[in-house]
C-alpha cells in the first residue's frame, strides 16, 4: 500500500541515514553500516517502487493553475524548487532512488573490504 506518510517517511529517512553510512565507512565500523545499508535498502527499494506507482498514472497538479498563480507561488523564497518538485515528484523519487542504490553498492563494497581503504 502507498500513501503519502510511508512515502515521506522514506524519502526523508533516506536522506538522513546516508550520514551515518558515510561516518560508519570511515570510521570501519561494519557492523552498524550492515545495519545502515539494509535500513537503506528498505527505504530505496519503497521509494522507487512508490515513484513507478505514482508515475503510472501521474497527472500534472499544476495543470489547472494559471501562469499567474505559478508567477506568484515561484516569486516567494524558494517557491520556484518547491514547484518543479511538485511538478515532477514521481522523477525525483525515482531519482533519488537510484542514488541511494548507488550508495548501498559502495556501502556494500566497503563491507566486504572490495573497496580496501588504506
Amino acid at each position: 500500500m502507498i500513501t503519502a506518510k510511508i512515502i515521506a517517511i522514506s524519502f526523508i529517512g533516506s536522506f538522513v541515514i546516508i550520514w551515518p553510512m558515510a561516518y560508519f565507512q570511515d570510521k570501519e565500523k561494519f557492523e552498524f553500516l550492515k545495519i545502515c545499508v539494509t535500513i537503506l535498502i528498505i527505504f530505496s527499494a519503497y521509494n522507487l517502487i512508490a515513484g513507478i506507482y505514482l508515475l503510472s498514472g501521474w497527472e500534472d497538479p499544476l495543470s489547472q493553475a494559471s501562469s499567474q498563480q505559478q508567477g506568484r507561488a515561484a516569486a516567494r523564497r524558494g517557491g520556484g524548487i518547491i514547484l518543479l518538485a511538485i511538478k515532477f515528484w514521481p522523477y525525483l523519487l525515482i531519482g533519488w532512488a537510484g542514488y541511494c542504490f548507488y550508495n548501498i553498492a559502495t556501502g556494500w563494497g566497503y563491507v566486504y573490504k572490495i573497496k580496501g581503504k588504506k
